[in-house]
C-alpha cells in the first residue's frame, strides 16, 4: 500500500501538505515586503542626531511629578529622623545619603550607557546585510 492510499496519507496530501505550501507563500511575501519600523521615536524632530552624538538625556534623568509623592514622603522622614539624631549621628548620615546619592548616580548612568550602546547596536543590525546562514552538516546515521 502507497502513503497515498492510507488515511494518514490522504490527511498529508489534501491537508497539511497544502496549509504547509500556503504557510510558506505567506513567509516568503512577508519577507519581500519591506519590515515595518518597530521604533517609536519621541517628538524631537533632532531625535536621532542627538542619539547619535550622545546628547539625548532619557526620561529617566528628567524630573517626573509622578515621583513627586514618593519624594515628599522621604523628605518628611528624614526631618523627622535628624532630630532624634546626635550630631555626630546627623554628619554620619548626611554622609551616608551623600554616598548612596553617588552610587544611584552611577548606576543610573551605567544603565543608560549599557541601553544606549544596546540600542546602537540593534539599530545598527538592522542596517547592516543579513548574517550568512551556516550550513549543517548531515548526519552520519540519516
Amino acid at each position: 500500500m502507497n502513503l497515498h492510499e492510507t488515511a494518514m496519507g490522504q490527511r498529508f496530501f489534501n491537508v497539511q501538505l497544502p496549509a504547509l505550501i500556503n504557510t510558506l507563500k505567506e513567509i516568503a511575501a512577508a519577507l519581500s515586503r519591506p519590515a515595518p519600523s518597530a521604533i517609536s521615536f519621541p517628538a524631537d524632530p533632532r531625535f536621532l542626531t542627538s542619539l547619535y552624538y550622545g546628547e539625548y538625556e532619557a526620561d529617566v534623568f528628567k524630573p517626573d511629578k509622578r515621583l513627586t509623592p514618593f519624594n515628599q514622603a522621604v523628605q518628611q522622614k528624614e526631618k523627622a529622623l535628624l532630630p532624634l539624631l546626635s550630631s555626630e549621628a546627623s554628619i554620619a548620615f548626611e554622609q551616608y545619603q551623600t554616598a548612596v546619592q553617588c552610587r544611584n548616580s552611577a548606576v543610573l548612568e551605567q544603565a543608560y550607557a549599557s541601553g544606549y550602546r544596546t540600542a546602537v547596536q540593534m539599530f545598527a543590525a538592522g542596517l547592516g546585510p543579513q548574517p550568512p546562514v551556516p550550513e549543517h552538516e548531515e548526519d552520519s546515521n540519516g
